[in-house]
């Protein structure tokens, strides 16, 4: 998928998304930042972190050549950990959940990503 090809998963791709075992609360995000769905608290901060990291994602994968970033990992010393996944010009963010292990849900997340095409 381009990665300047706007991407919008429906509602009903979006409840597959939220049924994937490990993840957490989640925002979608469009190219210019603006909230699509959601159902994380604190949406707006969320999102901007999600749009930021896209952005810069995208930037550092030119600069070296390669524009498709995979996703970009977060964690809290907690533990917590935040994911962002490119979708195209839109972004995902979600908190994977605590007893996820993270090469499996990134796989799962990998397959969902598959099963959608730019609009």
């Amino acid at each position: 998928m381009p990665p300047d090809a706007a991407v919008f998963p429906d509602p009903i791709q979006l409840a597959h998304f939220s049924e994937i075992p490990g993840v957490g609360r989640h925002v979608l995000v469009g190219p210019q930042g603006q909230v699509l769905s959601h159902d994380a608290e604190d949406t707006e901060g969320l999102a901007a972190l999600v749009a930021v990291c896209a952005a810069c994602g995208r930037a550092i994968g030119a600069e070296l050549g390669s524009p498709d970033l995979n996703h970009a990992l977060f964690q809290r010393r907690a533990g917590e950990r935040f994911l962002v996944v490119p979708l195209g010009g839109s972004a995902l963010g979600f908190f994977q959940k605590k007893d996820a292990i993270g090469s499996e849900l990134l796989a799962r997340v990998a397959a969902w990503k598959e099963t959608l095409s730019p609009d």
